[in-house]
């Protein structure tokens, strides 16, 4: 899907925006760079959070980078954080859905931070938010990670759960709860204190209606490598 290698998040791939203090992402050697200088320059909401009944629209010192393509029912990424990243640091590969059983959302995602002295760890999350309250919160496994390091961790949508890999290892399964509204990547960190995460080697899991009308699933290489 993307590799970074052009230099620039091309709008038809991407999305970008940020919660005040953080900066919008964007393409430093060779890999997407979600950041802050630890000072405020406003809100710029991306577009999947219109979708989200009861989000909060106050929030602090977040960096988002959507992918656009809406026929994504899978990501596989790497990603990093900075080797120099202080407490609180934090970068995930999530998804937002509906909830069917009223209004509301859930989030499910895999994210990589770095929150005591004990060091950096990789969480796989579940979360379900109804008219802005949050209701579920489950942190179902925790691995050891290390800053500096990359990981390479997927989200795929399967036919019941959503399905949550660690290095091609599946991990977790979460239940699908409603529609899938956006696959997105989200940093994060105290207000005023900047921080440095990476995004790179992104590929993608699409679904494509075929001519039978069957539903098959296709795995898209990363830019300017043929799908298989």
């Amino acid at each position: 899907y993307d590799d970074f290698s052009t230099g620039i998040l091309a709008s038809d791939k991407w999305e970008t925006g940020y919660w005040d203090g953080a900066q919008a992402p964007e393409v430093v050697d060779g890999k997407a760079r979600l950041s802050s200088n630890g000072s405020g320059v406003g809100s710029q909401e991306p577009s999947f959070m219109d979708d989200l009944v009861g989000m909060p629209d106050n929030g602090s010192n977040h960096s988002f980078l959507s992918i656009t393509d809406s026929s994504v029912v899978g990501v596989e990424a790497e990603i990093s954080l900075s080797s120099t990243s202080s407490i609180e640091t934090g970068l995930y590969l999530g998804i937002f859905e509906d909830l069917e059983s009223g209004p509301g959302f859930a989030f499910v995602g895999i994210e990589l931070g770095y929150y005591d002295q004990s060091g950096p760890s990789i969480t796989f999350e579940n979360e379900d938010y109804v008219n802005g309250e949050e209701t579920v919160s489950q942190v179902l496994q925790e691995k050891p990670a290390n800053l500096g390091q990359s990981y390479k961790v997927s989200v795929v949508k399967g036919g019941s759960t959503y399905q949550l890999f660690l290095d091609n290892e599946l991990v977790q399964e979460y239940q699908i709860r409603g529609e899938l509204l956006s696959f997105h990547f989200g940093a994060f960190q105290e207000p005023s204190v900047s921080f440095d995460t990476y995004v790179d080697n992104v590929r993608v899991l699409r679904r494509s209606d075929i001519g039978s009308g069957e539903t098959t699933l296709v795995v898209g290489e990363i830019e300017a490598q043929r799908d298989l």
